[in-house]
């Protein structure tokens, strides 16, 4: 005797906040119906009045695997005959401009493979793999190089809108193409992992799919990519810390002391100035003591080159590059690497030309000032004084590592300028803290992605976590 049973989750930890123009709304954490063999014979529409997936040959049933995803279930095709498929909409066929976004993770396979598409090959609205390029069909082809061929690492978040010559793709929300022509064909049902007839399954795994009847901007699309980060730990980079320059910074101190031992470490982050030449040193990163001249700090000079002075009542060593790092509203990946004998600048993944100032001692890290009390970003405060030099322009992505990082793993965290996952890091066992300034955060506390060290903003405003990022 066969069992039959519809799956829920007895708790959802996050609420999609927009539904405008949603038809098809499919969560592997409700309204999956599936035997005692995790076999999936219908998984449910949660729009109501919309079609739900289905599959009533046993063969061809995708299997419901739990605890795949950030503790989530998945449903998973096996790239031969499995495959499920919508009924036509009642409504009627969806008009261009769609917008899919699908939660998935390709897992094997060659050749071509659909992810979805649409119920018969008139009315398609497609994604697809197919030799080395992932790629959208709605009448024409558009495609773009994907960073990793399957099988993939991770799970993506895949934003697909079809709209014509405007069709363009996002993964993890970085455009991942140029705007083409991929035809006019809307959408009157959904076929997953397969084409309509059964065709060119994908081996695949999807956890979520959304898909509307119009293009997503602004808020609502910022607000669906903090709902799969919150659902799924899905990494995505879509705000930063704008900083005034006036008396705006942002508060660290409690990182102090998972740094005071170290000997080692490198520092992390991108920046875009307003003004990359201006009448004042601008202080990026620092840690110092209150009340006396010692400190560890990098900052922007007033020509836009990048600056690092350790000082331990006398400067110790200063070390500055020999071009500008910086320019006006464009943003650079800055690290500084100490390695526990002589330290080096990074300027987008790249140790460019630089010359030391100071050489005393060239070692001088975190052990060598036990009295440093305080850090902060965007600001210096040190030797009785308030906060002094600040900074005016945006900062995102800020980590500290308690350990040298080779010139191939400062490349890894630029990823050709386009900010990624550091729990992913090859070198992650290393990360102290790593803010994401906005992205997840509630004002005016920055999270501490990595370890227990959050943020605070200080005489800011919550509309100072903008939508301006590296990509």
């Amino acid at each position: 005797m066969s069992i039959i049973t519809t799956y829920h989750e007895s708790v959802s930890s996050a609420v999609l906040p927009t539904t405008t123009n949603l038809h098809f709304w499919f969560k592997a954490s409700e309204g999956v119906t599936k035997d005692g063999s995790d076999r999936v014979s219908q998984w449910n529409n949660k729009v109501t009045g919309e079609p739900h997936l289905i599959q009533s040959t046993g063969a061809d049933q995708l299997l419901f695997v739990a605890n795949q995803l950030n503790g989530k279930p998945i449903l998973r095709g096996d790239g031969l005959t499995e495959f499920m498929q919508t009924l036509d909409r009642s409504g009627g066929i969806l008009s261009q401009p769609n917008s899919c976004f699908i939660v998935f993770k390709m897992i094997g396979g060659t050749g071509f493979q659909v992810i979805y598409t649409g119920n018969d090959l008139t009315n398609e609205n497609r994604l697809y793999w197919q030799t080395g390029f992932m790629r959208m069909f709605a009448g024409s082809v558009k495609f773009w190089v994907t960073a990793d061929p399957p099988p993939f690492a991770n799970f993506k978040t895949i934003e697909s809108v079809f709209d014509g010559a405007s069709s363009v793709a996002y993964e993890n929300k970085t455009q991942c193409g140029v705007i083409s022509n991929v035809g006019a064909a809307g959408l009157d049902g959904i076929t997953l992992f397969a084409l309509s007839n059964g065709a060119l399954n994908a081996n695949a795994e999807a956890a979520e799919i959304l898909y509307y009847n119009d293009i997503k901007s602004g808020s609502d699309r910022n607000d669906i990519y903090t709902y799969f980060n919150n659902e799924y730990g899905i990494f995505f980079n879509s705000l930063s810390v704008l900083f005034g320059g006036g008396d705006e910074y942002v508060n660290i101190d409690s990182v102090v002391s998972d740094l005071s031992a170290t000997t080692k470490g490198t520092w992390s982050a991108w920046v875009k100035p307003v003004d990359a030449v201006s009448a004042v040193n601008s202080y990026l990163l620092s840690f110092s003591d209150t009340s006396d001249d010692r400190r560890l700090s990098m900052l922007m000079n007033t020509d836009g080159k990048l600056w690092f002075i350790a000082e331990n009542v006398s400067i110790r060593w200063s070390l500055r590059t020999d071009g500008a790092a910086f320019a006006d509203d464009t943003w650079a990946h800055i690290a500084v690497v100490q390695d526990g004998v002589s330290p080096v600048l990074y300027i987008n993944g790249v140790a460019v030309a630089q010359t030391f100032l100071t050489s005393t001692d060239k070692a001088e890290w975190f052990n060598d000032i036990p009295s440093i009390d305080n850090g902060r970003m965007a600001a210096l405060k040190f030797n009785g004084g308030v906060e002094q030099d600040l900074f005016n322009g945006n900062i995102d992505e800020v980590s500290l590592w308690d350990d040298e990082l080779s010139a191939a793993e400062i490349l890894e965290i630029h990823n050709l300028g386009a900010p990624s996952d550091l729990g992913n890091h090859s070198k992650t066992a290393s990360l102290v803290s790593w803010w994401k300034m906005g992205d997840g955060d509630t004002f005016p506390l920055l999270a501490d992605n990595k370890g227990s060290n959050n943020a605070t903003m200080v005489n800011m405003e919550a509309g100072d976590i903008e939508a301006d990022v590296p990509v």
